[in-house]
């Protein structure tokens, strides 16, 4: 059995390359930089993914004790990870100790991905990072608001 140990921001993932006992799963090479955003209305003291229920999970990936609600958390993916059809599995263990895990969490780049628990249901709202540019006609720059100043003295 060969497996790879790679390491990102706050994230360790143990990928099996070969001879696991299981049929080989394609691979891929990413890199991602995403939020979480915890909006479950509970504290979280740990939170770990992995790519489908028949892999183990990762370390916890929180650095602090508590990934209080309301909160986001930089979440940082490297290197060779399986290919995933239907998404990733993400668990939090909240400081109560209970458990929750949310399924088929799509992992891009850039994106900024929402947790939430409606009626107890885990609930997932994904931003793909293309959703969070804005449109850059209405956005004022401060010599546009000071030109509009001037403009308004002038018609005094």
């Amino acid at each position: 059995m060969e497996y790879e140990k790679k390491t990102g921001f706050g994230i360790d993932i143990d990928v099996c390359r070969s001879g696991c006992g299981k049929e080989e799963v394609p691979q891929q090479e990413v890199s991602y930089n995403m939020t979480f955003i915890n909006e479950t209305g509970e504290g979280a003291s740990a939170l770990k993914i992995r790519p489908t229920e028949e892999d183990d999970w990762t370390d916890n990936m929180l650095k602090e004790s508590e990934w209080k609600n309301g909160f986001s958390v930089p979440v940082t993916l490297n290197g060779m990870v399986p290919v995933v059809e239907n998404g990733w599995q993400v668990q939090m263990t909240f400081t109560d100790g209970t458990e929750q895990i949310w399924d088929n969490v799509v992992l891009e780049d850039g994106d900024t991905i929402t947790f939430t628990l409606e009626n107890g249901t885990p609930s997932v709202t994904h931003m793909p990072a293309e959703d969070m540019t804005s449109d850059t006609e209405d956005v004022l720059d401060d010599s546009d608001v000071q030109n509009q100043l001037e403009d308004e003295s002038l018609q005094d």
